[in-house]
């Protein structure tokens, strides 16, 4: 009986690392809180921002002056993504963190929250936001590091 337990949660282990692999190459390795340069999106109206312990970072589809790819945004710092067209989709991309996440809205107009995501998870996580308006900027931030962002929506 302890043997099965043992092989199942190998297996677990080997179906998590692959999924959260599968979710890393579509937007590129991350490495070090934040992606390599130059990746893009998986899909076309799409953005991505990496929420990290202490960091937030675009992985792709954040279009402005020194918004690009890979390039991290302390908690001490505004993260700032432009979006190229109103109907992009952005998606809040949680890695391996070893502290809990949540992205809530932080004014108005708000954009839907994420989930808690527990730290220490060995999957990766990413979540869609629903912005729903053109014209506006949206204000968040990470309630557990206080990493404040806002996305600008042409």
């Amino acid at each position: 009986m302890r043997f099965e337990q043992i092989r199942v949660r190998g297996w677990i282990s080997v179906l998590f690392f692959s999924l959260s692999t599968i979710l890393l190459e579509a937007c590129g390795s991350v490495s070090g809180g934040a992606s390599n340069p130059g990746v893009t999106c998986s899909g076309a109206n799409q953005a991505q921002i990496m929420v990290g312990d202490g960091f937030l970072s675009s992985l792709c589809g954040c279009m402005g002056v020194g918004e690009e790819p890979g390039k991290a945004f302390s908690s001490g710092q505004l993260f700032t993504c432009h979006l190229a067209q109103s109907n992009t989709q952005v998606i809040f991309y949680f890695g391996r963190t070893l502290n809990p996440h949540q992205i809530v809205p932080d004014g108005t107009p708000s954009l839907t929250p994420t989930p808690w995501i527990e730290g220490r998870d060995r999957a990766s996580h990413s979540f869609p936001v629903f912005l729903g308006q053109s014209g506006v900027t949206f204000s968040f931030k990470d309630v557990t590091t206080g990493g404040r962002g806002q996305i600008v929506v042409p």
